[in-house]
């Protein structure tokens, strides 16, 4: 999976992952949108919240099984020294075949208009 960021483009990224699936991320900063050569970037590190999930960056790593659903992140890294948030938004792990999209295991809906 790549990401790549233009220091003054947008931050906000989405991300949908599936369980068990081995994923290597690529991070690629540049300093403006369009620039051909990338910025250096060091201790590039990925976090989620609230469970406080790293993800590695650069090697490979196994998605976990453990904790379907949807969670906040954000991508920091070193720029000349400074730390820099370079991404954010929503990981949404997905947890395959047993996960439920919506509505229930049946295809069915409460067929009153409430839960009441």
């Amino acid at each position: 999976m790549d990401i790549r960021v233009a220091l003054n483009g947008t931050k906000r990224r989405n991300l949908e992952l599936f369980a068990l699936d081995e994923v290597t991320l690529n991070v690629t900063v540049y300093a403006a949108d369009g620039d051909a050569a990338p910025v250096a970037v060091t201790n590039l590190v990925m976090r989620t919240w609230p469970d406080d999930f790293t993800v590695p960056v650069g090697q490979q790593f196994t998605v976990p099984d453990t904790c379907p659903g949807r969670r906040c992140y954000r991508l920091q890294g070193d720029i000349a020294g400074v730390a820099t948030t370079l991404a954010y938004g929503v990981m949404r792990i997905r947890g395959g075949e047993s996960e439920q999209l919506g509505g229930n295991d049946y295809g069915w809906r409460w067929p009153y208009g409430g839960w009441w």
